[in-house]
């Protein structure tokens, strides 16, 4: 038989205890409750985490710089020359060897830093990296002579390639001057010696061709004279 305690004190202390049990059970299902919910609350976080992590990932594996691309999107000058071999040095050290994709539209610039931004593609090609120009939009100018410092030489359907001869100012003395223009003409026949050694055709043939003009080729006109090794 169930036994019921005889004193008011018994019964009192016996309801004082199953109050207790029943709150501390209370209290247990709702920290039980709490700890699902906080455990949703880090999982929907860690998910979120994920989703942000592969989304950064991606950027990085469809980044210019995992595929080693550089884009020289700007006249050639002393700034965009020097910007683009930090790159190209950066990706040298951390990944000797790797090919190198140089993507170039650009109106031309500067002759020096044009010849500083050949021989460096020319010096990492040496270095074992496989250098590949495309022209996209124009390669003009020394836009051009750039061009033809990849190991291939890609140019778009649509792009444009001019040649021509070199722009200079002159000022000061006489003396000054014809010093200038003694400088200007050794510059111009190493341009032509560029492009004479990537093409089929001769110094004195692109000479002729650019003599006081610009000389516009198109993609295809680029490849028939072998300024260009691909069009697409």
């Amino acid at each position: 038989m169930d036994y019921t305690p005889g004193t008011q004190a018994e019964r009192d202390a016996l309801i004082a205890k199953m109050d207790a049990e029943a709150a501390k059970a209370i209290a247990e299902a709702r920290q039980a409750e709490l700890g699902a919910q906080l455990l949703e609350q880090d999982l929907v976080h860690v998910n979120l985490e994920m989703a942000e992590s592969k989304g950064t990932e991606e950027r990085r594996l469809a980044s210019d710089h995992h595929h080693r691309t550089y884009r020289m999107v700007a006249t050639v000058g002393d700034g965009t020359v020097k910007a683009a071999n930090e790159k190209l040095t950066m990706w040298h050290r951390i990944d000797p060897g790797c090919d190198i994709t140089f993507v170039i539209n650009s109106p031309g610039g500067d002759i020096i830093a044009g010849f500083h931004r050949f021989d460096t593609l020319r010096w990492r090609s040496d270095q074992d990296h496989h250098i590949t120009t495309i022209g996209l939009g124009m390669a003009a100018s020394m836009g051009g002579v750039v061009l033809q410092a990849g190991d291939l030489r890609i140019m778009g359907p649509r792009a444009s390639l001019l040649i021509h001869e070199a722009s200079f100012g002159a000022i000061g003395s006489m003396g000054t001057v014809e010093d200038q223009v003694e400088f200007a003409k050794s510059l111009q026949e190493r341009i032509l010696d560029i492009f004479a050694d990537r093409s089929t055709l001769s110094k004195a043939q692109i000479k002729n061709r650019w003599k006081r003009k610009d000389w516009w080729l198109t993609a295809d006109e680029a490849l028939k004279h072998g300024f260009v090794d691909e069009v697409r």
